[in-house]
């Protein structure tokens, strides 16, 4: 999980960016979670893509 921390933290920070780009980063390194089963991985990106469209 420290890489979704780092991520996190290297994200633009700004209030009024909102999530988008938070989702964004995480969506590109979600491959490198090693901790997720490919069905939580899945749900993930379609839940980041939802932060990213709306």
């Amino acid at each position: 999980m420290r890489a979704i921390a780092a991520i996190l933290d290297a994200t633009a920070s700004s209030k009024e960016a909102g999530p988008a780009p938070h989702a964004i980063a995480l969506r590109a390194h979600l491959e490198g979670v090693g901790a997720l089963s490919k069905a939580e991985e899945s749900l993930m990106r379609e839940w980041l893509d939802s932060i990213v469209e709306a």
